[in-house]
C-alpha cells in the first residue's frame, strides 16, 4: 500500500524545481553579493518539505489502517454471525431428535395412564347408573306391591261386610229357634277356614323362598300382609254376593269385585318341591264342600 502512494517529488515535481532553482541561484550568486545568505534557503526549504512529507505520509497511513481495520472487523463479525447461526441450527436439530426420541418413549406410558383413568371413570359411572336403576326398579315394584295389597285388603273388607250383613238378615228371618243351628254351622265354617288356610300359607311361603333380591323383600311383605288379613275359603268365594238393603241402616252395603281374581283361585304348584301339596288340598276342599 505504501509503495503505491504518490511521493512528494512525483506530486510536486520537486526535483525539477530544485534543479531550476540551483541553476538560477548559481547565476544569481555570480552576480549578487548576497549569494551566501541565499544559498541557505534551499536547505531550509528541504527540511520544511521533509517534515510536511512525514506528516502527510503518517496521515495517509493512519487513514488506510483505519479502513483496513474496519473491513477486517466487518469480516470478523460476519464470520462470527455465520458460525453462531450454524451452531444454532445444529443445536435445534439435535434437540428436535432428542425430543422425538423422548416422546416416543413416554407416549405409550401416557396413553396407558389415560386409558386406565378413562376405564375407571366409565366403570364408576356404569356401576352408579346400574345401582340407581336397580334402586328405582325396586322402589317401583315395592310401590306396586303395596298398591295391590291395599286394593286386596279393601276388597276383602267389603266382602266380609256384605257377608256379615247377609248373616244378620238370615238370623233375623229364621228367628231364635234356628239360633243354635246357626251357631254350630258358623263353628264348622270357622274350622273349614282354618283347614283351608294351611295349604295356601304353605304355597305362599314356598313362593317367597324362591325369589331373590328385591322380590324376596316384596314377597315377605306380601306374606305378612296376607297373614294379617282373613283368608276366605273356596266355598265362600263361590257363593254369590247379593246386595242387601236394610231400611234404617246407617251405611249401605258396598260390593266390590276384586281386580285380581287369580288370588282367590286354587293355589298353583309351588316352585319348591313339595310332594304333599296335592294331597292335603283335596281333603281340605272336600271338608269345605261337605
Amino acid at each position: 500500500i505504501l509503495e503505491n502512494l504518490p511521493t512528494f517529488n512525483s506530486a510536486f515535481r520537486f526535483e525539477e524545481r530544485l534543479r531550476s532553482l540551483e541553476t538560477s541561484f548559481s547565476e544569481y550568486r555570480q552576480t549578487n553579493p548576497f549569494a551566501d545568505a541565499v544559498s541557505a534557503i534551499p536547505g531550509i526549504v528541504h527540511q520544511y518539505m521533509t517534515q510536511q512529507m512525514k506528516e502527510a505520509v503518517r496521515e495517509a497511513v493512519q487513514i488506510q489502517t483505519d479502513r483496513l481495520q474496519d473491513s477486517l472487523q466487518r469480516e470478523n463479525d460476519e464470520f462470527l454471525r455465520n458460525i453462531d447461526e450454524n451452531i444454532k441450527k445444529i443445536l435445534k436439530g439435535l434437540v428436535k431428535n432428542q425430543v422425538k426420541e423422548q416422546v416416543s418413549r413416554i407416549l405409550p406410558r401416557i396413553e396407558e395412564s389415560v386409558n386406565a383413568t378413562l376405564e375407571a371413570e366409565v366403570l364408576t359411572r356404569s356401576s352408579q347408573s346400574s345401582r340407581t336403576s336397580y334402586a328405582i326398579a325396586a322402589d317401583l315394584s315395592e310401590m306396586e306391591l303395596k298398591k295391590i295389597l291395599i286394593e286386596k285388603m279393601e276388597g276383602n273388607k267389603s266382602i266380609q261386610r256384605s257377608i256379615l250383613k247377609r248373616r244378620r238378615k238370615d238370623d233375623d228371618q229364621e228367628g231364635p229357634s234356628a239360633g243354635s243351628n246357626r251357631g254350630s254351622k258358623r263353628q264348622k265354617e270357622g274350622g273349614e277356614q282354618a283347614s283351608a288356610s294351611t295349604p295356601s300359607e304353605k304355597a305362599t311361603e314356598g313362593a317367597g323362598r324362591s325369589t331373590t333380591g328385591s322380590q324376596s323383600r316384596q314377597m315377605s311383605a306380601n306374606e305378612s300382609a296376607l297373614a294379617e288379613e282373613p283368608v276366605q275359603t273356596t266355598c265362600q268365594m263361590e257363593e254369590p254376593l247379593h246386595s242387601v238393603f236394610e231400611t234404617g241402616a246407617d251405611d249401605q252395603p258396598i260390593v266390590h269385585t276384586s281386580q285380581y281374581p287369580e288370588w282367590f283361585s286354587h293355589p298353583r304348584k309351588p316352585p319348591s318341591p313339595d310332594r304333599a301339596w296335592n294331597t292335603t288340598l283335596p281333603a281340605a276342599q272336600g271338608d269345605a264342600q261337605s
